[in-house]
């Protein structure tokens, strides 16, 4: 679960209706999502912490995203997903940075990388579709950290690199 802020939320939601709508495949939350962390995340602890710098300071909403009202929501992602965005979010916070959350991240991405046009989210819900279990790798971490089976139980999540 995912405590978004609610116009992050109505983003994403509008992205895969209008995907939904214009192509007729079943895409939802967790495709759109899974595109984003898979195809847009940055890798690299500069910039990650650009991203987020960016999205705090984004007026796009008429203040900033982190004063919002939040909304839970449910998005199942696939287990190598699951474990990129705790490998992104452990990258983005080593020593020196700031604490990020995998909330923090996903609406980063939605705000900042997600499309305008329906035709460049369908490409990006495409490549996605396309992507296997290996690609989740994040530089730095072995790949066996995103090949484990299972997702984390919810809560915090301690990574150390291998």
């Amino acid at each position: 679960m995912f405590a978004l802020p609610e116009p992050v939320d109505a983003l994403l939601v509008a992205a895969a209706d209008a995907a939904r709508a214009h192509s007729g495949w079943d895409v939802y939350r967790k495709h759109v999502v899974g595109a984003l962390v898979m195809c847009r995340a940055p890798q690299t602890a500069n910039e990650l912490s650009a991203l987020f710098r960016d999205f705090a300071s984004t007026t796009r909403f008429g203040s900033s995203p982190l004063s919002l009202p939040r909304k839970n929501v449910t998005i199942v992602l696939p287990a190598p997903v699951s474990h990129r965005i705790d490998l992104l979010v452990n990258l983005a916070g080593r020593p020196g940075g700031e604490r990020v959350l995998r909330r923090g991240l996903v609406s980063a991405l939605v705000t900042m990388r997600l499309p305008d046009d329906v035709a460049a989210i369908l490409a990006l819900v495409h490549d996605y579709l396309a992507c296997t279990a290996a690609d989740a790798r994040v530089p730095g971490w072995p790949l066996r950290r995103v090949l484990e089976p299972e997702s984390p139980k919810p809560g915090r999540r301690a990574l150390d690199a291998d």
